[in-house]
């Protein structure tokens, strides 16, 4: 290529004829050659004589060179002695090569290579190992007029061959261009193929004749199993979308879902979270906290995933999204945090127990009691959890000092966690006695399983009266999901 073929400057070539060199030889032999892997290359002899004689050395063995006399001199040579200078030399061919190059977008192969056509889909350049640059998806022109895509190339009997798809390589092959771009670009050069044929027939759909068998445009197959996730808005199982969402959304919505490509099925309900069945392995796709889109029961529903396993995920629906049995259809998912049209609205995720009744009791001491049986059922993932009540604590006699407790529980009868513990004293020498005293208290809890939380009062002593005042100042006991 012609770009490869350019010296760099910091590492040319210079060293000295170790023989007379004859006007009309076509070797030579030098100190320091040219590596076989950078030819072919121009060096310059006797660069500051009278007589300067620039040669296209084409082959080498050893410190023998053989070459091409005369380039600027019509092919005329000139007589030059043994240990007379040389060096290798960048001319106006190379940079027209370069500009030539960047202006049309290819570079033109070697043309002392030779170029064998073995078939109409293959060829192969003699004597050389050019694969690196005959990568999968490169476009070729073949003698300025055909335009052709690689699909694979090796090194083979000591030649590069090359398949190519596209075009009918013509014969004989006098030349070669590689576009300039990105390598392996097949599928995206494949499917602008097929977005510009849809848009040339002024169609916006190819329906398949046999369920399930998929179109083939340009020698790409369309089909439901075709893994074009993140560049096709595969929106329906029998039918691709062409012009229409080739050039309005399939390569650059960018609404912040991705299509998720596969078959999604009900599997349980347990509001307000559900069970979807999914392909293996799921934990390689999906985590807890992305985000869910699916069109169920006609209607767009989002979800929140809370667990996943190898073929299930765990989607809690908030306050306004359900599942049952039925299809779904256009499964999206998101790791970002407000791809379009998801709510955000904090008290559509959250799971809340709302009390306004006043519930009290004579205690005994050190025992828990479950006032009104207020409790909380918070699903499986990661919640923000906390609770406000107004405890109020009474004694008909003096006390030194006695203390009343409120806990989050997952028992009626106990406190199971420290951290959901709050509490307040009551003391003084006169002979009745009241508290009453709001109580806050948060906590980040992970959920595992679906658990009940109760709240639950305790007083240290023989108090007359503890309780829970939700009439005078309601009772909340929320759980906002962590994920938002």
């Amino acid at each position: 290529m012609a770009l490869k073929r350019l010296p760099q400057a910091e590492r040319l070539l210079s060293g000295v004829l170790s023989a007379n060199l004859t006007a009309v030889a076509v070797q030579m032999t030098v100190s320091n050659p040219p590596l076989s892997s950078k030819l072919p290359t121009l060096i310059e002899i006797d660069p500051n004589s009278d007589t300067p004689e620039t040669v296209r050395v084409i082959a080498v063995a050893g410190s023998v060179c053989d070459i091409e006399r005369g380039v600027y001199n019509g092919g005329v040579g000139s007589i030059h002695n043994n240990n007379v200078p040389y060096k290798q030399k960048i001319t106006q061919l190379h940079w027209d090569a370069v500009a030539n190059a960047l202006e049309s977008g290819y570079l033109t192969e070697d043309v002392s290579q030779t170029f064998t056509r073995n078939s109409t889909t293959e060829l192969q350049i003699e004597s050389v190992d050019h694969t690196l640059f005959y990568t999968q998806g490169r476009m070729l022109r073949i003698n300025g007029t055909v335009d052709c895509v690689v699909e694979s190339s090796a090194f083979s009997g000591g030649h590069t061959v090359i398949t190519v798809s596209g075009g009918s390589l013509p014969t004989p092959i006098t030349s070669i261009e590689l576009a300039i771009q990105p390598r392996d670009m097949t599928k995206f050069l494949k499917l602008f193929a097929v977005a510009a044929i849809l848009d040339a027939l002024s169609i916006d759909a190819i329906a398949e004749k046999t369920n399930g068998a998929g179109v083939t445009v340009d020698g790409i197959l369309l089909k439901d199993s075709l893994d074009v996730s993140g560049i096709i808005d595969k929106a329906s199982a029998q039918t691709i979308t062409g012009r229409k969402d080739f050039s309005a959304g399939a390569f650059g919505a960018w609404d912040g879902w991705q299509i998720a490509n596969e078959a999604w099925a009900f599997d349980s309900a347990d509001a307000p979270t559900f069970t979807i069945s999914v392909p293996s392995d799921a934990t390689t796709k999906y985590s807890p906290g992305m985000r869910i889109k699916l069109t169920h029961g006609g209607s767009v529903k989002y979800f929140i995933i809370t667990k996943v396993a190898t073929t299930v995920l765990t989607l809690y629906g908030g306050t306004d999204y359900t599942l049952a049995a039925g299809a779904i259809t256009l499964p999206y998912y998101s790791t970002q945090k407000a791809p379009l049209g998801f709510p955000l609205n904090p008290n559509k995720w959250t799971v809340e127990v709302l009390d306004t009744d006043n519930d009290t009791t004579d205690p005994a001491a050190a025992t828990w009691y479950n006032l009104g049986s207020v409790q909380i059922s918070i699903p499986i993932g990661v919640w923000r959890t906390s609770y406000k009540a107004l405890l109020y604590i009474a004694k008909a006699a003096s006390v030194t000092t006695d203390w009343g407790y409120i806990t989050l529980s997952t028992a009626n009868n106990s406190a199971s966690d420290a951290d959901l513990t709050t509490a307040n004293s009551l003391g003084g020498a006169s002979g009745s006695l009241a508290l009453a005293t709001p109580q806050y208290c948060e906590k980040t809890l992970v959920i595992a399983a679906k658990t009940s939380y109760y709240l639950n009062c305790m007083a240290s002593a023989d108090l007359n009266t503890i309780g829970v005042y939700g009439g005078i100042e309601k009772t909340i006991i929320r759980a906002v999901c962590s994920y938002l």
